[in-house]
């Protein structure tokens, strides 16, 4: 259902359709930021990280991230960076009647991804390919949503992304993001690819790190 959504599986971006590791050539010729050891503990990590910032009265990311997302029925949606899915998943929950994708060039987060989808009930597809490199056609995704995954691109690999993410997103689509930092650096990225920035909401407290949310239109 999800591949024919999209018009059939995605561009090849390795030898690894599977994402389990396998023979996955071009993916690992490049170095990524993989979780490693901590990835047993990152959903915990987020997960308490959630609770102490909502003791400080921060907004929810995710919460600011979907509110402002405004998926509809029949939209299709990217996770950028989805790592081990949690807003990928939780995405399609919340809009059953969406199509959702997570993309990531980690495959133990992916697997775990997979397994959490399963968990939940709900069918999302997990691709492994970098953000600079989206394996999708043209204008295939109504919404992109990049959740604390910017910090980690630099140069000209971050703006090869901005330039993938407004190739891929529709004509009528918006992307939203959320990252640490004042989210200034990430604003000037995205209209120099070509986007039309909007609100910059900073998420703010003395005790907990500055994070901010940009939402921008092509």
């Amino acid at each position: 259902m999800v591949d024919d959504m999209l018009g059939g599986q995605a561009q090849t971006a390795s030898s690894d359709p599977d994402g389990d590791g396998s023979g996955a050539t071009a993916l690992t010729d490049r170095p990524f930021e993989a979780l490693g050891w901590v990835l047993p503990l990152y959903d915990p990590m987020v997960a308490l990280f959630g609770r102490l910032t909502a003791a400080l009265g921060i907004p929810d990311s995710d919460d600011e991230l979907l509110a402002r997302a405004g998926i509809r029925p029949g939209h299709r949606v990217l996770d950028i960076g989805c790592g081990t899915g949690t807003l990928a998943v939780r995405a399609q929950q919340e809009h059953p009647e969406a199509t959702v994708v997570g993309l990531d060039p980690d495959p133990a987060a992916l697997a775990r991804a997979r397994a959490k989808a399963q968990d939940h009930g709900v069918q999302v597809r997990f691709d492994r390919a970098y953000a600079d490199a989206l394996p999708y056609p043209d204008a295939s995704f109504d919404r992109l949503l990049c959740s604390l995954m910017m910090r980690l691109l630099a140069g000209e690999e971050r703006r090869n992304a901005f330039t993938e993410m407004r190739r891929v997103l529709t004509p009528t689509g918006s992307v939203h993001l959320v990252d640490f930092g004042t989210g200034e650096d990430v604003a000037v990225g995205l209209q120099q690819a070509g986007f039309t920035t909007g609100t910059l909401t900073r998420l703010t407290s003395r005790l907990a790190p500055q994070m901010a949310i940009i939402d921008a239109k092509p």
